[in-house]
């Protein structure tokens, strides 16, 4: 992004620079999503085991500092992948897609409308 918001950038380079931006934050994003999905497997499967194993009557409840749920018991510790911190990084890398996509079209109408990049 900083070599397509930089003036001095010519249009091949700001376009570029931003398409790359773009397909970075759609990887990112891809790459999270697949990697919560592994996690929701893995803690549903965790969940069973632990729920087969009566691991809550062996070790009672828990209370866990940093994290969510907060108290829980040996079974359900496994739970708790729905973290906001997924949706707000989601949400992060949408707005930089959308930035990019404003920077390529911006300097496809510079380079149309021969009009300043800096000057809009």
């Amino acid at each position: 992004m900083t070599i397509a918001l930089d003036s001095g950038s010519n249009a091949s380079a700001r376009i570029i620079s931003a398409v790359l931006s773009a397909v970075i934050a759609i990887t990112s994003i891809s790459l999270m999503h697949n990697h919560r999905g592994h996690a929701i497997n893995f803690g549903e499967l965790a969940l069973r085991v632990s729920a087969r194993l009566h691991l809550t009557r062996e070790f009672g409840r828990l209370a866990i500092h940093d994290a969510k749920p907060e108290f829980t018991d040996a079974e359900h510790v496994w739970v708790g992948w729905d973290r906001h911190i997924y949706h707000v990084w989601k949400i992060c890398l949408g707005l930089f897609i959308v930035a990019d996509v404003i920077v390529v079209l911006l300097t496809i109408a510079d380079a149309v409308w021969h009009k300043p990049f800096g000057h809009l």
